[in-house]
């Protein structure tokens, strides 16, 4: 029931879903794009608060089935 309740409240169907996905995938090929244009690094020539940021923000992407949080598909 609380599963029910919250893709209500928070639109979870597969329009919304497609609409996120697109947006990830926008976001991401900014990111590659940034990357691939300055080298290793989102700014400059080492390591920045944007990189932590960006890998801190997409962490939850790629997080592998047996991460506590993030590992398996909970809706």
């Amino acid at each position: 029931m609380v599963k029910s309740v919250f893709r209500t409240k928070l639109k979870i169907n597969a329009v919304e879903v497609a609409r996120a996905e697109n947006s990830i995938d926008e976001a991401v090929t900014w990111l590659e794009n940034r990357i691939a244009k300055n080298g290793q690094y989102l700014v400059g020539d080492q390591l920045t608060v944007a990189d932590i940021t960006a890998a801190s923000l997409l962490a939850p992407l790629a997080c592998p089935v047996e991460h506590p949080v993030y590992g398996a598909e909970s809706f």
